[in-house]
């Protein structure tokens, strides 16, 4: 009998010697509120050339485009805006033609951008971009511009802001890289002409579609 009660005893020690966690200490398994992990930021496009593809990133995170082919006996171009994460939806358009937006869906895989978009109402275009895998470029040249925009009517391009020399004459339609903006104006360069740059008013260019 004496045994049997030393066995219940030392049972119940045992029992009591296990180990319990704290409040304050996560179970495996369970979620500490305390202590997640951070959700990676997502990849964003960068500013730069691509060869066809010409893009500006603001310090929001807003990219703006111009898509210009360059295949000699193709005139697909159009203008791009929206967020500039990874598997961005964005809004492709021609200012100049009497066609509808339509959604443009980038992806992104390293260095490599893959455009596809949907609908058929961008003229003039290779079938590339609208299949379902989409069409491929690269970045060429990484550069620090915060839009892409066209001009919207004919204005002079200056040496400096609210200057009197003006370096050139910029018609309708040209399409200029933003560096820079200092109250109302924009310092651009070309982007289809080398040595092109200079200020231009802020107001000069085509809207943006909302």
């Amino acid at each position: 009998m004496k045994y049997i009660v030393l066995i219940y005893l030392l049972g119940i020690h045992l029992l009591s010697c296990q180990f319990v966690p704290s409040e304050t200490e996560p179970i495996i398994g369970q979620v500490d509120s305390t202590n997640q992990l951070e959700t990676p930021l997502k990849a964003q496009i960068k500013s730069g050339d691509y060869y066809e593809l010409y893009v500006g990133v603001d310090q929001n995170g807003y990219m703006t485009a111009f898509y210009q082919s360059k295949y000699s006996d193709s005139t697909c171009s159009f203008f791009i805006h929206g967020s500039a994460d990874k598997g961005a939806s964005l809004v492709a358009y021609h200012p100049y033609e009497q066609t509808p937006p339509v959604e443009a869906i980038f992806s992104l895989y390293g260095e490599e951008l893959l455009i596809k978009i949907r609908g058929d109402a961008l003229p003039y275009c290779d079938q590339q971009l609208f299949d379902a895998v989409g069409y491929p470029i690269v970045l060429d040249i990484e550069k620090k511009w915060e839009q892409i925009r066209i001009i919207r009517k004919t204005t002079g391009l200056m040496s400096e802001p609210n200057g009197s020399s003006i370096l050139a004459s910029i018609s309708q339609g040209h399409v200029f890289a933003v560096l820079e903006t200092v109250n109302g104006w924009c310092y651009v360069e070309s982007i289809n002409q080398k040595n092109v740059i200079g200020w231009v008013k802020a107001d000069s260019f085509e809207p943006i579609l909302e």
